[in-house]
């Protein structure tokens, strides 16, 4: 685990709110500097079309408060660079946006090395925030900063001497506020949403308490829109950040800062904190029928924003009545409620999936503006049934609202990218509501590892027939040690016994890991499937308290094959299709793991090419049984602006299988996010599924089982078409899992190899003593991996003459 603090700063009336940082001071505050840092000057901002824009804007689209310039900036590149008397560096850049209440930035390729330290200020240092350090990194390498009051910002990074790697980051984008949602404190007039909504603090919500604090506003789409959203809680109640809003926001939500309790301490309007904001987010799932989005929060919320995640109903039934809570144009928190019962109906009444969504007929105290689009809809018993898509109502008039229902979110969608149950389920438990949950309270235990401690045959595999043991570490992410933790181990699958299901541990210290004492012990039928995944439920006491967490656990399934692309790649090839392009090649740009990945795109921080149809294609795999191909991979590729879910360009998993026939692969582990466009020019077909628009790293695996016993090949297929490009597709860390291939016994001494006259080899042997069968392996290069190429019961077989040098041997397979 790891931690941030947040550092609150008093430095005057402009001393809106600070992001979660390390504190400190900036350098120049302290050092006479002979050189001033270069401005940047920004371009002139239309307020007035901006303005006129948004008084037509339906509630369906996030709230507009400022307007995104593109700078493309490398701190390698601008800015002034001195050179400190202690041999660190101070780097500095300003930018001035004239007119503008506040200015907040986006980037990408950020990574900062331990020792090095980013602030940004305003001209008059009266709002300071950071310092931003390497724990701000980010696997995805964005970053995003809230917004500083004033027109000018400047940011200062400065980096000692002698650090391991310099630091580095791209300026991607800078937005200058034309509303005073964060401007300066005495300029702005809280309150400026509708006359007729009502501040959280006021009687409407003091039976609401914990909910009001679950719910946050965002600041989407690169930094200069706003929506709501709450903290929604899931069924191992362990505290994982998951966050609902509308699918209508998303859009570079790796960039979104997240600000918790701003909202007035009085009924009166008054301006509250805004110090509580963490920033960034992964999306989990999302659905446009009833147009929910679920995302994981990356930064660590810090304990003392005092947060609470929500509970839900996912029941198809009418709540007699409702609560909204929200961001009304991006103003503090406020409450809406409804007194007569909510309706099923489509969007809007005559748009969409039918009985996809709660129709709030007329709000009786309160209303909704744009920007609370996502916000929660609670029922009597205070659980979230939907969240806002759009509506008509507003101060002044009695029409309606739609949210999409949470009960429709749940299951709807066809993979886990698609629906609310994979995610806020993971005991598997499928439960119609659940309550919210209180980080303050309840025993706060996750699982950290599980270790398979002892087999029957002693190989270190869990297989069926066998006995094993089990023992499980476990990390306290509450507030006080524990000591005296029981647990209680159980296991729905019928080729499972649990003869020992109790073990405990004796202590374990806030923040820290502890083993249990006592192993546990399963019984594994011999009669089951050779691999079998399962769950298992670890139910934990303190005696007080109780709470439980989840395990995957694996019968027969081994690693058959791992590639990291660090060591010999020259079994990967690629090629483009006939008539189109090929861009991909190993990069050391990023990676999942260090140092290299795949990417087709540009070899330098450019765009992937026009017109492509690139094919990345894998060595062949010799598959066992039940095998899964498991692998990491990050997008950023064109999707369509206006069809959600649609895109121009992307990418798709293809097998060939024995017969040499080419087939798309769907993943059912981070699955396909996008369908092409009907009327897309690329080489894809309209509908086609595909990864597309903008992801961070993520793990993507599929079922082979269809192929077992089959020599197959992968490829990784992106195709774009002849207008606007991004950054590409990168892929890293390939592994199949699977049944054992078989034991080996060894490999034949007398293997001969017989060139043919059709252009083929010849390999030919003699029986060895016990072999049940012989696998053919393969080596393409001098001191390289061997790859598995084909298994036979015969003592020959039949393979291509390819240039280059290749090794071949026969290893003997026994029948056990």
């Amino acid at each position: 685990m790891f931690f941030r603090f947040l550092l609150a700063l008093s430095l005057g009336a402009g001393s809106l709110f600070a992001q979660v940082g390390s504190g400190g001071t900036p350098p120049s505050r302290l050092l006479t500097l002979r050189n001033q840092p270069p401005t940047v000057e920004l371009p002139t901002v239309d307020v007035s079309t901006l303005l006129a824009e948004d008084a037509l804007a339906p509630k369906d689209e996030p709230a507009r408060f400022g307007w995104p310039t593109e700078v493309n900036l490398e701190m390698q590149t601008s800015g002034i660079r001195e050179t400190l008397s202690d041999g660190s560096t101070l780097w500095r850049l300003r930018f001035h946006s004239p007119g503008a209440w506040s200015l907040n930035l986006v980037y990408e390729d950020f990574l900062l090395p331990v020792g090095g330290e980013l602030f940004l200020y305003n001209d008059d240092y009266s709002m300071v925030i950071g310092a931003f350090t390497d724990s701000n990194n980010k696997v995805d390498g964005g970053f995003a900063t809230q917004p500083v009051a004033g027109d000018a910002i400047t940011l200062e990074y400065h980096e000692p001497a002698g650090l391991p790697y310099p630091g580095q980051f791209r300026i991607k984008r800078v937005i200058h506020a034309y509303r005073n949602l964060f401007g300066a404190e005495a300029l702005r007039d809280y309150g400026e949403s509708g006359s007729c909504n009502i501040n959280v603090a006021c009687t409407q919500g003091d039976d609401w308490r914990d909910e009001i604090r679950s719910v946050a506003m965002i600041l989407t789409s690169g930094g200069w829109r706003i929506c709501t959203g709450a903290l929604v809680n899931n069924t191992a109640e362990d505290g994982t950040q998951y966050f609902l809003t509308a699918n209508h926001c998303l859009g570079g939500e790796t960039s979104w800062i997240f600000m918790f309790n701003y909202q007035s301490p009085f009924c009166t309007n008054s301006n509250g904190p805004t110090t509580d904001t963490v920033q960034g987010a992964i999306l989990r799932a999302t659905n446009t029928a009833s147009d929910f989005a679920l995302l994981e929060l990356t930064e660590e919320i810090p304990d003392d924003y005092e947060v609470y995640y929500a509970g839900w109903n996912r029941e198809d039934v009418a709540a007699e009545s409702a609560v909204g809570i929200h961001h009304p144009s991006g103003d503090i928190k406020k409450i809406s409620v409804e007194n007569q019962a909510v309706i099923s109906d489509r969007y809007l009444g005559n748009s969409g999936v039918t009985a996809s969504h709660w129709k709030v007929s007329d709000w009786d105290e309160g209303t909704t503006e744009g920007g609370s689009s996502g916000s929660p809809l609670y029922d009597p018993q205070h659980r979230v049934i939907g969240q806002l898509h759009g509506g008509y109502a507003a101060c002044g008039n009695n029409s309606a609202d739609w949210y999409g229902k949470f009960a429709m979110s749940w299951d709807y969608g066809s993979s886990s990218s698609s629906r609310l149950n994979d995610w806020l389920d993971p005991l598997g438990t499928d439960p119609l509501n659940l309550d919210g949950w209180n980080p303050g309270s309840g025993l706060r235990l996750g699982l950290d590892e599980m270790e398979l401690r002892g087999d029957t045959d002693g190989d270190g595999l869990a297989e069926p027939g066998e006995t094993i043991q089990l023992a499980f570490r476990l990390i306290n992410n509450g507030n006080e040690d524990l000591s005296g933790v029981t647990g209680v181990l159980s296991c729905s699958n019928e080729w499972i016994t649990v003869t020992q299901a109790n073990s405990n541990w004796s202590s374990i210290p806030v923040d820290d890991v502890a083993w249990c004492n006592t192993e546990f012990e399963l019984s594994l039928s011999g009669d089951g499937p050779s691999v079998l995944d399962t769950d298992l439920l670890l139910t934990l006491s303190d005696g007080d308290m109780e709470c439980a967490v989840s395990a995957e656990f694996s019968i027969g399934r081994v690693t058959l094959y791992t590639e990291d692309l660090e060591g010999d790649t020259s079994a990967w090839t690629h090629e483009a299709a006939e008539g189109w392009g090929d861009n991909w090649h190993l990069s050391t740009e990023e990676s999942a793991s260090p140092d290299h990945a795949f990417k087709c795109g540009s070899t330098t921080t450019g765009n992937y090419a026009s017109n492509l149809d690139a094919l990345l294609l894998s060595p062949e795999y010799l598959l066992s049984e039940n095998c899964r191909l498991h692998f990491q991979h990050r997008m950023e590729a064109e999707a369509s602006g206006m069809y959600a879910d649609s895109a121009y360009d992307g990418g798709l998993l293809e097998l060939r299988d024995a017969e040499g026939v080419w087939q798309q692969l769907f993943p059912d582990v981070g699955a396909y996010t996008h369908g092409i466009r009907g009327t897309n020019t690329g080489p894809f077909d309209g509908g086609t599924a595909c990864w597309s628009g903008t992801t961070s790293w993520q793990e993507s695996s599929v079922d082979l089982s269809e192929w077992d016993g089959q020599l197959v090949q992968f490829r990784f297929r992106f195709g774009s078409d002849a207008n606007t490009a991004d950054e590409g597709w990168y892929i890293d860390d390939l592994l199949i899992d699977g049944a054992p291939l078989g034991a080996q016994v060894q490999p034949v001494e007398d293997l001969l190899l017989t060139p043919q006259r059709n252009g083929t080899v010849l390999l030919s042997w003699g029986a060895a003593q016990s072999a049940s069968s012989y696998r053919i392996d393969v080596c393409y290069n001098m001191g390289g991996d061997w790859l598995p190429l084909a298994e036979t019961e015969a003592c020959e077989w039949v393979v291509r003459q390819q240039e280059g040098v290749h090794l071949y041997r026969v290893v003997s397979l026994s029948a056990e």
